[in-house]
C-alpha cells in the first residue's frame, strides 16, 4: 500500500509547516505563554485567511473537500510547533463531527460560517467520554422541543479558547442519547476556568436551562458520538506524531553538539541507543495511525475494524509519548527543563495528550474486549 502523500496533500503539508513556522517562533511562543488563555490571535487570522478552517468540510458548504487524512497533516504540523491554537476541538471534534449531523438549515449554515472563518464549534463532553455515551450521559438532559429545548446539568469539559463561538454537547433526551448545539456564550451556563498542563485554558460548564437544539437522537446520534470519538483520537494522535517529531529531532541536534571527553555524546553507545528506540516507537505510532486513517476513511471497513484500528493508533501514542518525552529529556539533562530552551514545551503538551481522550491502559482494555468479541 503506497502511504505516500499526493500533490495536494505536499502543497498544505508545506504551507502549514511555513504559517507555524512563521509565527510560532520561540519569542513568539513566549508571549504568549504570559497570557491567560495561550491562544495567538494573529495565528489565528492567519490561519483563517489561509482557507485551512474549511479544509475537510464538504464543498457545498464552501469548504475544499479534502479528507481526513490531509485534515491531520496540520494536525501534525501543529504539534511540531505547539501552535497556540484549538485545532483539536474545533478541527475533528468540532467541525467534522458536525458535519456528520444529518443535513440542515441550521447545521449548513453554522459550517458555512467556519469555512468562512466568522464561527467555530468544540465539543462540550464529560469526563471519560467515550462514544456509547454511558460515562455521565444522565448528568445533562434536555426538555423540550422544536426551538424550546434546554440543558439542564453538568459537569461539561470545553476548551474556552476566544475563538470558539458554538458548542456540541451529549445529554439525555426522554431515556435517548441527543447531540445538542448550542451557543457558546449562551446563557444559564455556570464557567469555572482552570489551566491544563500546557498552559491551556479549559472550562468546565454547568446548565441551568440553556438554550440548545437537539441535532440528532436515539441511534444516530450513538453513531454520531462513535464518530466523534475516533476522529478525538486521531486528531490527538497527529498532534502527538508532531510532538514526538519536534522532541527526537531536538534531541538529535543536542547530543550532536554536545561533546564530552572530546567527542558528540551522539556518538555514545547508550546515548545512540536511547534515540534509535524514541525512533522505533514514532515510527510505530505513524504506522498504525496512517492504518487507523485508512480503515476509517473507507467505506467497506467494518465498525470493529475501524475501532481496533484507532485503539492500536491510541495505545503506540501514548507510548511514544511517553518513552519519547522522558528519553529526550534524560539525554538533554538540566537543559531540557530551562524554560529558555524549547524542550519543555514539547513535554508538557507530550504529557497532556497522553493523558487525554483515552489513556494508554483504558485503550488496552477496550482492544482486548474488541478483539476477544470478535473472536
Amino acid at each position: 500500500m503506497d502511504f505516500s502523500l499526493n500533490e495536494t496533500q505536499q502543497q498544505i503539508e508545506t504551507l502549514a509547516a511555513r504559517l507555524f513556522s512563521d509565527y510560532c517562533t520561540q519569542e513568539q511562543l513566549r508571549r504568549i505563554d504570559s497570557e491567560s488563555d495561550r491562544f495567538d490571535r494573529d495565528l489565528w487570522q492567519a490561519f483563517v485567511a489561509a482557507g485551512l478552517p474549511g479544509l475537510a468540510i464538504d464543498e457545498r458548504q464552501g469548504g475544499m473537500g479534502l479528507d481526513l487524512e490531509t485534515l491531520l497533516l496540520v494536525l501534525v504540523q501543529a504539534g511540531r510547533h505547539v501552535a497556540p491554537l484549538p485545532l483539536l476541538a474545533t478541527l475533528p471534534g468540532g467541525a467534522l463531527v458536525l458535519q456528520a449531523v444529518p443535513g440542515g438549515a441550521a447545521r449548513d449554515a453554522l459550517l458555512g460560517a467556519i469555512v468562512e472563518g466568522h464561527a467555530t464549534i468544540a465539543p462540550a463532553l464529560p469526563s471519560g467520554f467515550q462514544r456509547n455515551g454511558e460515562p455521565g450521559r444522565n448528568a445533562v438532559r434536555v426538555t423540550g422541543s422544536g426551538s424550546d429545548c434546554f440543558l439542564s446539568g453538568g459537569p461539561r469539559t470545553v476548551s474556552a479558547t476566544p475563538c470558539i463561538t458554538h458548542l456540541w454537547t451529549i445529554a439525555d433526551h426522554d431515556g435517548e442519547a441527543a447531540i445538542c448545539l448550542l451557543p457558546a456564550a449562551a446563557s444559564g451556563v455556570d464557567r469555572r476556568l482552570s489551566i491544563t498542563t500546557s498552559g491551556n485554558a479549559v472550562a468546565t460548564l454547568t446548565f441551568d436551562r440553556t438554550p440548545c437544539e437537539i441535532l440528532a437522537t436515539g441511534a444516530t446520534a450513538l453513531a454520531i458520538l462513535q464518530r466523534a470519538e475516533w476522529l478525538l483520537l486521531l486528531g490527538s494522535n497527529a498532534l502527538a506524531i508532531g510532538v514526538c517529531e519536534q522532541m527526537l529531532q531536538l534531541a538529535i541536534t543536542h547530543t550532536s553538539e554536545r561533546v564530552q571527553f572530546g567527542k558528540a555524546i551522539a556518538t555514545f553507545q547508550a546515548v545512540a541507543h536511547k534515540l534509535a528506540d524514541c525512533h522505533i516507537d514514532l515510527e510505530c505510532l505513524r504506522a498504525t495511525q496512517e492504518q487507523a486513517v485508512c480503515h476509517f476513511m473507507s467505506s467497506a471497513a467494518e465498525t470493529a475494524t475501524v475501532e481496533q484500528a484507532v485503539l492500536s493508533a491510541r495505545i503506540n501514542a501514548v507510548d511514544a509519548l511517553h518513552r519519547i518525552s522522558h528519553a529526550t529529556q534524560q539525554v538533554h539533562g538540566g537543559t531540557g527543563v530551562d524554560r529558555d530552551y524549547p524542550l519543555f514545551r514539547y513535554c508538557l503538551l507530550a504529557r497532556e495528550l497522553e493523558l487525554e481522550q483515552l489513556h494508554g491502559a483504558e485503550a488496552l482494555e477496550r482492544l482486548g474486549r474488541s478483539l476477544g468479541t470478535a473472536a
